[in-house]
């Protein structure tokens, strides 16, 4: 599966697990976006695709936690 559909199919559970950690916060858009963009950049280097959504949910929360800093 190429990375447009597997974002595509993720989507709404990235969002709401971004949500989640940042309510009401701004900047969740921001780590929305900057998460979709480190997820691109390395998507590459993903071994096993099986594994995209436990991989984005992680970068979600290293987004989240450089944010909150």
């Amino acid at each position: 599966m190429e990375f447009e559909a597997l974002l595509e199919r993720h989507a709404v559970i990235l969002e709401r697990f971004i949500r989640y950690r940042m309510p009401d916060d701004p900047d969740a858009d921001d780590v929305l976006q900057n998460t979709m963009l480190a997820a691109l950049t390395h998507y590459g280097d993903l071994r096993d695709k099986a594994l995209f959504k436990r991989w984005i949910l992680k970068i979600a929360e290293n987004e989240c936690r450089m944010c909150l800093r």
